[in-house]
């Protein structure tokens, strides 16, 4: 039965990602096919044709068809933003992390994303880091139970982003952002072939490669819709913690010169910037909370951004916070997709960071929910009839839920529980 299950399962899945498609450019009809490694027997499949799997990233010549159709979604109204969803699998010398990837109240993503599916969504943005499973070696029954899929290989791949997304019946399109867990010492090799459109018609038959030549920043890609223009930023390898080299802060800025001449140009549109690393954040050390993040803050206030590109919109922290300022866009982070949250206390008081001298120093009124250990889910950014935008996060463990509206002063937000 266990079989037969895994088999439909599969099948719909295959479905699912052949009827769904991405924002992408047209490809290479000399594409080669590549044969991923032999899958697990209990889902009866052999041999399956990457271009099946990689439909929905766009990258294969088969989904051009498809392409069109999103093409055609001239109004972008609700958004599904999402981020940080692998299974932690983490050890360094000061000890290791795991999580329970057949848990659904350790490793929830499943559920998160089976909420995800409900709201019939316009697009679905992941923020980044899918992939976590890095190392898991103690001899304990957690780690031989996920033991095949621990590593950059597609059974990592599968496992953390895939059957989940799979099993949720999700038909929205995605757009996928890349996350430092992406970057070219981690899992790039899975992301740059299936969730990105960098293996373009210049290099169409190369193959899912660990070793091959890995970029360190993926060009901007920018989604125009008829009120709304997507800014898709790889800030995967931006360091935001100590201080950038001379050569990465002239890339950083020319990125944002490159940004604002864009937005400038349109200033009928509301841009939204998706970018792994958040232009600031609070995160807890074993301290203190600090605010990141600070390299990028600089850069941002030298370039004079026009006020149209309105939202930020990141990942990276393992939580949910929202922040305004006259003088920046609305950051909204939505980290809390499935991976370990990060330590925030129940108890963290919006006052109490008000306190910290970076944030008055900014000027800014924010509203932040501070995560509790089972507070798991995921953001909603939705346009209002009279123009205004509504951001919802929604808890998928206790089903409470917090709403802001952002007005143009203020985040006007309220928590509701069931």
């Amino acid at each position: 039965m266990h079989k037969l299950f895994g088999f439909f399962g599969y099948l719909i899945f295959i479905f699912l990602l052949s009827s769904c498609s991405f924002f992408s450019k047209k490809t290479s009809n000399s594409r080669e096919t590549y044969q991923i490694q032999k899958l697990e027997t209990d889902l009866s499949v052999t041999n399956v044709d990457i271009n099946s799997l990689a439909c929905a990233s766009g990258w294969n010549e088969n989904c051009v068809l498809q392409q069109k159709n999103v093409n055609k979604l001239t109004k972008l109204r609700k958004i599904v933003l999402v981020g940080d969803t692998g299974c932690r699998l983490k050890e360094s010398k000061s000890g290791y992390e795991y999580q329970n990837c057949q848990n659904l109240q350790d490793w929830p993503f499943l559920l998160v994303a089976t909420e995800i599916a409900k709201e019939k969504s316009d697009l679905i943005v992941h923020l980044g880091d899918y992939q976590y499973r890095e190392q898991c070696s103690q001899n304990s029954e957690l780690c031989k139970n996920v033991k095949d899929s621990v590593g950059y290989h597609w059974k990592s791949w599968e496992e953390d982003f895939f059957k989940p997304v799979a099993l949720s019946s999700i038909k929205a399109p995605w757009l996928f952002v890349r996350g430092n867990h992406e970057d070219c010492g981690r899992a790039h090799a899975g992301f740059l072939h299936l969730m990105s459109n960098y293996y373009n018609s210049t290099n169409a038959n190369t193959k899912p490669n660990a070793s091959a030549a890995c970029p360190e920043n993926l060009p901007l890609e920018f989604y125009e819709f008829d009120k709304t223009v997507i800014v898709n930023w790889d800030s995967s390898s931006l360091d935001d913690r100590k201080p950038l080299t001379e050569e990465k802060k002239e890339q950083v800025f020319n990125t944002l010169i490159e940004i604002k001449s864009k937005v400038y140009a349109h200033p009928e549109k509301t841009f939204i910037l998706v970018s792994h690393k958040p232009l600031f954040a609070f995160v807890p050390t074993k301290k203190e909370y600090v605010v990141s993040n600070m390299n990028l803050i600089s850069l941002w206030q030298k370039v004079e951004m026009p006020s149209n590109l309105k939202f930020v919109v990141s990942g990276h922290i393992h939580n949910f916070q929202m922040t305004k300022s006259a003088n920046f866009p609305v950051q909204i982070i939505s980290g809390n997709g499935g991976t370990k949250l990060d330590p925030f206390s129940v108890d963290t008081t919006v006052n109490e960071l008000k306190s910290l001298p970076v944030a008055k120093e900014l000027g800014f009124d924010f509203f932040t929910l501070t995560i509790a250990d089972n507070h798991y889910g995921y953001a909603v950014l939705e346009e209002q009839s009279n123009g205004e935008w509504k951001v919802v996060a929604k808890n998928v463990l206790d089903k409470n839920k917090v709403e802001c509206f952002v007005g143009t002063k203020k985040l006007n937000c309220k928590q509701e529980n069931p």
